[in-house]
């Protein structure tokens, strides 16, 4: 049976304080079933962030982090009542607070740039001091809609992190003027890399507005700790 999360893609993207881009550190695609059972928590993303952080702890702060996580629809049923969407959860922290919430989302394709479509938010504030000294306390989880069709045909995942005020306290000025801000790459989906038989099962079908309830469900299967913040 195919399970909600018939592919699940995690990705960490760091950037220096200083550097001129961002830089892929870590990228991994689980194959499916390995988190089938499971649902995003923010323990879990702690962990990420944690084992993130000591692995880039050496080369001190670092300007902005981000994470997703792709949720499909589990059958045809359940694809047509999302119009034809999967959601993504985007977890950004950086050390400049007005970098969030993040800008925009979006899939550079071949046929051109699709703006994925914001559903909620949930800002806090990271007290690891594991993850704080090399990220930054300032964190935003968004999730996005996203059209499965679009991530089929493969395409670059980008994020643009929010502009700061031209005017900014000394405090936050050293931590919000560095490059890289926008065009944040996270992953580049290969065309073909979702699984053919998922594909076939759901069948093709043109993005549309998602049907409310059906969202609200799906949410509360796959991320449900952004379902309070939702409704």
């Amino acid at each position: 049976m195919i399970r909600p999360r018939v592919a699940i893609l995690a990705v960490l993207a760091a950037a220096p304080l200083g550097s001129a881009s961002a830089q892929v550190v870590d990228d991994r695609l689980q194959p499916p079933g390995t988190i089938a059972e499971g649902e995003m928590t923010l323990r879990a993303t702690e962990r990420a962030l944690r084992r993130a952080a000591d692995r880039d702890s050496a080369r001190g702060k670092v300007s902005r982090i981000a994470l997703f996580e792709l949720a499909l629809p589990d059958d045809s049923v359940e694809f047509a009542a999302l119009g034809g969407h999967a959601l993504m959860a985007v977890t950004a922290l950086s050390w400049c607070q007005y970098e969030l919430p993040l800008r925009t989302a979006y899939l550079v394709t071949d046929s051109g740039r699709i703006e994925m479509t914001p559903v909620t938010s949930v800002f806090s504030e990271t007290t690891d001091s594991s993850i704080t000294r090399v990220y930054g306390k300032h964190r935003i989880d968004e999730l996005f809609l996203v059209p499965v069709e679009a991530v089929a045909q493969g395409g670059v995942l980008t994020v643009d992190f929010g502009k700061p005020p031209e005017k900014l306290p000394p405090a936050d000025a050293r931590f919000c003027g560095t490059p890289g801000r926008n065009g944040f790459q996270l992953r580049h989906f290969l065309r073909g890399e979702l699984p053919d038989d998922y594909l076939a099962s759901v069948g093709a079908l043109t993005a549309r507005t998602p049907n409310t309830d059906a969202l609200v469900e799906f949410v509360k299967r796959t991320f449900p700790e952004f379902l309070a913040e939702y409704r």
